[in-house]
């Protein structure tokens, strides 16, 4: 039996009823996970601090803790350096936040650094690992120099531990 125009019509038209039918499914799953990525991103930040399955799971993926650095006068914030001491990732450089691990319970330590000199170390608590904390520091002029006062605003703001570096 000879093949007609036909048969190869119908053997293509399969084919491509076939690619589409998985073209359509990659689609509605790139639009499932685009979903739940952005929807758990903003459920993460409408839910700070709340126990909840998802709220701990967003607090670990996307990290919404803050570092804020508010300095007198006279002191240069591009001298100041923030590094989280236990991941060794820098917070804070040069006037801006960077992207750093703050998801750890247990202690949680910053190396505060101003013109490449450690001043000191500022240390606290955390009770989870899915708290959500702005961390303030406050940079003021001393005797001997510069020195810096952490406030914390969030779940674990009464757990702070100052250890100065001795100059």
């Amino acid at each position: 039996m000879k093949h007609s125009w036909i048969d190869e019509f119908h053997k293509y038209s399969i084919f491509e009823t076939e690619m589409r039918r998985f073209i359509y499914i990659l689609l509605a799953l790139l639009a499932l996970i685009i979903t739940c990525y952005f929807g758990l991103r903003y459920y993460g930040v409408t839910h700070h601090n709340e126990d909840s399955f998802l709220n701990r799971h967003a607090a670990q993926w996307f990290d919404y803790n803050k570092v804020e650095v508010h300095t007198g006068e006279g002191i240069a914030m591009d001298k100041i350096k923030i590094v989280h001491r236990e991941s060794g990732e820098t917070v804070f450089e040069h006037g801006k936040n960077q992207k750093g691990e703050l998801n750890v319970e247990g202690m949680t330590s910053f190396g505060f650094y101003y013109a490449d000199s450690l001043i000191s170390e500022i240390a606290h608590w955390r009770t989870n690992d899915w708290h959500v904390n702005t961390y303030h520091f406050d940079v003021y002029h001393t005797e001997d120099g510069v020195d810096a006062i952490l406030k914390i605003h969030g779940p674990d703001s009464a757990n702070v531990i100052y250890y100065v570096n001795e100059r």
